[in-house]
């Protein structure tokens, strides 16, 4: 089945390994738009006139309009989301043409659920759709319901390591992040099925991944993804814990949650600025990595270990892009509403399409 998929931010880095997924892997005709046109990469303008270009500007509420009424589906690779907001959202509901975010976060997940809530939304908005959050929600879902139904979760602890040199929209939005996105949380974790606020000495956690990883400390965060994921199988203790694991820019992270310069955009993108600067100079002897390790206990006493390990961070989102995007342009389809990536997409089917990638640098499960 061929779709005509908009990607926007299509000529950055998430999005081009977006469009080489989907060119590998089916006849859609994709269009690739930013705010300024770009050339293409040679092997996508060697793609049989199947990548067209165009530019846009999110902000040009009528040229996006028009633009995602032309196609079949919207891909969102732009940011910072929490600058982008709800403009492609909104276009897309408008024009009734599916959306696809690696991003968005909890506050677009927050105004989109208010919209559903006053009318029906008539396409599926599948958001969180990237690596953290979107494959951090689905691997441990997959590991849940590997042995199939019948055995009860009864506690679930993750564990997310991610380490690049990254874009100022990224950078924007982990700084943002830090404040759960306004809510302020502080170290918690689900304790008895009630979110429960940690003590400091009992936040950190140093668990040890494969190279080039090793011993890290991580801290106690809390992601609406897991929380969504405890509370759909009712597991009664979750914990999340998350490092940035760069030296420079694991204390740029602690200096801006300190200081709480998540509070407001200024201090957001003070924040981000050195984040950028930190993570490119972490970069130049370190390799970069993304990790996520998850453990499951279940109530008849079994446990299920998972670690998943990539390399090109922004390779591994296209390509969890690329396969969301196949499954919602599919025959079978995605039921409209929104959805986190976790809840809209089958775990054991994305898994195995994302494992015949060959993008994994690490994939180990284990079952006692």
């Amino acid at each position: 089945m061929s779709a005509r998929i908009l990607i926007l931010g299509g000529f950055g880095r998430v999005g081009l390994e977006t469009a080489r997924y989907l060119q590998a892997h089916g006849e859609d005709r994709l269009t690739l738009a930013g705010r300024r046109l770009h050339p293409l990469p040679p092997d996508l303008a060697a793609a049989n006139g199947r990548v067209a270009t165009a530019s846009v500007d999110v902000g040009d509420e009528a040229r996006l309009s028009r633009l995602c009424g032309e196609h079949d589906l919207v891909i969102a690779s732009i940011g910072p989301s929490g600058l982008t907001g709800s403009r492609v959202a909104r276009a897309c509901i408008d024009r009734a043409v599916p959306l696809l975010d690696p991003g968005g976060y909890d506050p677009l997940l927050r105004e989109l659920e208010a919209i559903e809530r006053e009318r029906p939304v008539p396409v599926p908005l599948v958001i969180n759709a990237g690596l953290l959050p979107g494959l951090s929600g689905l691997f441990p879902r997959h590991l849940i319901e590997r042995r199939g139904a019948g055995r009860q979760p009864v506690a679930l602890e993750c564990h997310y390591v991610g380490r690049d040199a990254w874009t100022y929209a990224s950078a924007w939005d982990i700084v943002h992040s830090l404040g759960d996105f306004g809510a302020e949380r502080g170290f918690c974790a689900v304790e008895d099925g009630r979110l429960q606020r940690i003590r400091l000495s009992h936040a950190f956690a140093k668990p040890t991944l494969p190279a080039p990883i090793g011993k890290i400390t991580s801290a106690l965060t809390y992601t609406e993804e897991i929380g969504r994921l405890g509370r759909e199988f009712a597991i009664p203790s979750v914990r999340v814990y998350g490092a940035n694991n760069g030296p420079r820019s694991a204390l740029v992270s602690v200096a801006a949650k300190l200081l709480r310069l998540y509070r407001s955009p200024r201090g957001i993108e003070r924040a981000a600025r050195w984040l950028v600067r930190a993570s490119a100079r972490d970069m130049r002897r370190l390799q970069p990595v993304f990790a996520i390790a998850a453990t499951v206990r279940f109530s008849d006493g079994t446990t299920t270990r998972g670690t998943l390990q990539v390399a090109d961070t922004y390779r591994a989102t296209g390509t969890a892009m690329g396969i969301a995007a196949r499954q919602l342009t599919s025959e079978a389809g995605i039921s409209p509403g929104v959805r986190m990536l976790h809840e809209a997409v089958d775990a054991n089917e994305f898994m195995a399409l994302f494992n015949a990638a060959a993008i994994t640098t690490h994939l180990e499960i284990e079952e006692s």
